[in-house]
């Protein structure tokens, strides 16, 4: 694709493809004509911001500490099974999350700012 197009995927008879997620897949032709489409989305990188969120120390054993660039509102800790173990309200560019109650084990914590929602993979330690 051209700069500023992202391809997509392939839509049709994919079951031709090798690999219809990939703009390079091989087609392999039948005996009856087939209908192809490559799907591009459109990406201007000059009109895209990209926050940063920094969440250190991560293992933590006691406390995870979120700085950002845009404002924090909400920051959900996620267990691996998708339940929402803790849901805190920000409303600040930094945040201090205490997680000694919490198991050892992996979580994701999921921020959201004014803009975006973003998720990192944690680690709580003991």
């Amino acid at each position: 694709p051209e700069e500023e197009w992202m391809f997509v995927k392939w839509t049709g008879n994919t079951e031709h493809l090798d690999d219809p997620e990939s703009a390079t897949a091989t087609v392999t032709m039948p005996d009856e004509n087939i209908t192809l489409t490559a799907n591009f989305l459109y990406v201007s990188v000059e009109d895209e911001v990209i926050p940063e969120l920094i969440v250190f120390p991560n293992p933590a054993r006691d406390k995870f500490y979120i700085e950002s660039n845009e404002m924090i509102k909400q920051i959900r800790m996620i267990d691996i099974s998708g339940q929402v173990v803790k849901d805190i309200t920000v409303d600040a560019l930094n945040a201090e999350i205490n997680v000694h109650n919490l198991r050892t084990g992996i979580y994701f914590m999921q921020i959201h700012t004014a803009k975006d929602i973003i998720t990192k993979r944690v680690q709580v330690t003991r």
